[in-house]
């Protein structure tokens, strides 16, 4: 039994911590995609067009 509400608190804080731990990597992995193909996308419209002239 918890003796006070800061000790109930940082249980929660805990296991919520460890139910979302992965959602940051899911993120950084989102946004680096995300990433790559804005850059990738002017240089393969570059590409298309040199290659139609």
């Amino acid at each position: 039994m918890p003796r006070n509400y800061a000790d109930i608190i940082g249980r929660n804080a805990d296991r919520l911590i460890k139910k979302y731990e992965h959602i940051p990597t899911i993120i950084s992995a989102v946004t680096l995609v995300i990433g790559i193909f804005v850059c990738a996308i002017p240089v393969i419209v570059d590409h298309m067009k040199r290659a139609n002239v």
